[in-house]
């Protein structure tokens, strides 16, 4: 993995120092080197972890003649097939790295070169000839992109704290963001939290020529419909063959490599077909907590018996509080995933031992693994009942008494009782909503906020993508599509990325390689999920592969007990922060709703632990980067 850092500007000559300083911000990313070009209008900065090509993989890299250069923070795992091809066009190759192969491929294909690449990345080109400036971002998105554009300039980096450090650039709260962020616990590209800066969209390129932002334009977009023609064995078996190969290829490295182990259905796949490749036993590192309903120890225990892994374990203690200075800081944004925090530490623990981790992301949002999607088809059902009897079933979720604990069985019963609508799309909206628009209408300064409903603007941020798809399809289908649009990206793979790389850690998932997505994209809805089953199919194709503890065990994900934290071990830290003089002073947010909340909480009239871990980095974001 890498760091890149650029500015192309029209109007302005920068030093070598003032890129480095910026490019030195991603040291993270890439500790073991370090390279620039200063050539106006092109200022290119670079920093590398090496993986493959260690001696000679240099970067920013130049053809032949030195007028295209590239610098490229990812992995293209069918570089060797892409050079083979390339040398036979009578192209030269001064490294052996996957980046010189992209250089002589956009010599080749243009703009189509995006299309040959297979992994994952954030790159950028520039065409000295053409006064052409390429940005692009992986499928998926798993690497980040930023950039900014103004009179004549352009600057763009892997993480928004580089493009902060120029001495000229002024930034100003988005509050279009902020309040996504609110609802989602993220900020969705293509915003970001600064009006000025914004993130190039996943599978997107953008084409900044002589001064102008000529375009930005998708090159990729999996299909949902039509629907493959293809019987459920056959299906099982070409995705146990196409996921086999993902894995091989992403286990190609010159560097110490591993795997993450949380004893989930995904991560344990990946561990089993990475015994079958490897000669020596597969590293696996899992985290865990001393809290009951937050421990995947024994799971994990279980496969790495199975699989006579070298294993490694850490136990998270609630001293979350050391290190939210450091998320604060990485995580660029506001950002309010608190598994961020065992992501980070297994991420910690895996890198004193290897350099890559591969690990289970993408296989609940192609295969349909969250209980949500379970909940969007009786919403898509019970859209179609009667008013009288969708009435009904609110009220009785009303009547339901409230749980102090979020995520147990009663509390997700009221929730989704108390979400019926006769739009389905509504109903999952606020499924996924972490404040209800009535909660945002009490915290929110309606004199900053209120320029357009808001919950209008999150129905229509989300239901464009429903635009995409076919008007037939399965309503399961459109709200995978839409987590692969939106939470996968923006929250998931940010999550993994940030918290690796903080630790300079490479994390490769082999369910997010394209063919895979697309496979299960064309596959029969009922394949994934049907009546109560999530991701049938994955756990038919590899039921050999596990033991039935694991294909039959409920799905945990990799959390944190911050409910019980701030009523207990954080409760004063929770209340000194939200409810500071300097926090009152910031005038976004009704201080009086926020010190209700915390007490509701603290006295165990209701769970809001999420909304209080949201409100808590906000604030912390704010006393970092404003």
């Amino acid at each position: 993995m890498c760091g890149i850092f650029g500015i192309i500007d029209y109007n302005k000559n920068y030093s070598r120092e003032i890129i480095k300083a910026a490019a030195d911000t991603l040291k993270h990313r890439g500790p073991d080197d370090e390279g620039y070009l200063i050539s106006p209008p092109a200022f290119l900065g670079h920093r590398r972890l090496s993986i493959i090509d260690l001696q000679t993989g240099h970067q920013p890299i130049s053809n032949e003649d030195g007028t295209i250069t590239i610098i490229f923070n990812g992995e293209i795992y069918n570089f060797s097939d892409l050079v083979k091809d390339l040398r036979e066009k009578g192209h030269n190759f001064k490294t052996s790295s996957d980046t010189e192969a992209i250089i002589h491929l956009y010599e080749e294909k243009g703009e189509e070169f995006l299309t040959y690449l297979r992994g994952m990345f954030s790159l950028a080109i520039w065409d000295a000839k053409k006064e052409r400036l390429i940005l692009a971002r992986d499928r998926m998105g798993q690497k980040p992109l930023y950039y900014s554009l103004s009179q004549g300039r352009i600057v763009f980096a892997s993480e928004m704290k580089a493009i902060l450090t120029l001495p000229d650039f002024q930034k100003s709260i988005d509050t279009d963001a902020l309040s996504l962020y609110l609802s989602l616990q993220y900020v969705p590209a293509p915003l970001t939290i600064f009006t000025e800066i914004q993130k190039l969209e996943p599978a997107h390129y953008l084409i900044y020529e002589k001064g102008e932002l000529k375009k930005i334009s998708r090159y990729w977009q999996a299909r949902f419909f039509p629907k493959t023609e293809i019987s459920f064995n056959d299906a099982s078996e070409k995705l146990v063959e196409l996921t086999r190969e993902s894995v091989r290829l992403r286990m190609i490295s010159d560097v110490p490599l591993g795997a993450f182990l949380s004893g989930g259905i995904d991560s344990s796949i990946i561990v089993a077909l990475m015994s079958e490749f490897s000669d020596r036993p597969v590293k696996t590192f899992t985290i865990g907590f001393n809290e009951p309903g937050y421990d995947e120890v024994n799971y994990a225990k279980m496969i790495a018996d199975k699989y006579k892994t070298d294993h490694h374990e850490f136990i998270v203690t609630p001293n979350a509080a050391d290190i939210f200075e450091d998320l604060v800081y990485f995580y660029n944004e506001p950002y309010a995933d608190s598994s961020a925090i065992p992501t980070y530490y297994v991420s910690k623990l895996t890198r004193e031992h290897v350099t890559v981790a591969l690990n289970g992301d993408g296989g609940d949002e192609s295969f349909g693994g969250y209980r949500r999607y379970v909940a969007a088809r009786l919403f898509d059902r019970i859209s179609n009942y009667p008013d009288f009897i969708r009435n009904s079933l609110i009220l009785f979720g009303k009547l339901l008494p409230e749980s102090k604990e979020r995520g147990t069985r009663l509390s997700r019963m009221k929730k989704f009782l108390e979400l019926m609508k006769s739009n389905p799309f509504n109903s999952y909206r606020n499924l996924i909503n972490h404040f209800t628009d009535e909660m945002l209408s009490e915290l929110l300064n309606p004199e900053i906020f209120m320029k357009k409903p808001l919950n209008d603007f999150l129905f229509m941020f989300l239901f464009k993508y429903f635009e995409d798809l076919d008007a037939d399809l399965n309503f399961i289908d459109k709200v995978i599509y839409i987590d692969q649009m939106t939470y996968l990206p923006n929250d998931l793979l940010v999550k993994v990325d940030i918290a690796g790389m903080m630790n300079s850690l490479e994390c490769r998932s082999p369910f997010l390689d394209h063919n895979i997505v697309e496979f299960a994209a064309g596959l029969p809805t009922e394949f994934k999920v049907k009546g109560n089953q999530k991701k049938r199919i994955l756990k038919h194709a590899f039921k050999k592969y596990l033991p039935p503890e694991i294909l039959n065990r409920s799905k945990m994900g990799i959390g944190v007990p911050i409910n019980r934290w701030f009523r207990n071990e954080l409760k004063d830290f929770v209340r000194d922060h939200l409810l500071s003089d300097k926090f009152r002073t910031l005038e976004y947010f009704n201080s009086n709703y926020i010190e209700t909340l915390i007490n509701m909480h603290q006295n165990n009239e209701k769970d809001f632990g999420y909304q209080l871990w949201n409100l808590l980095f906000l604030k912390l974001w704010f006393d970092r980067w404003m």
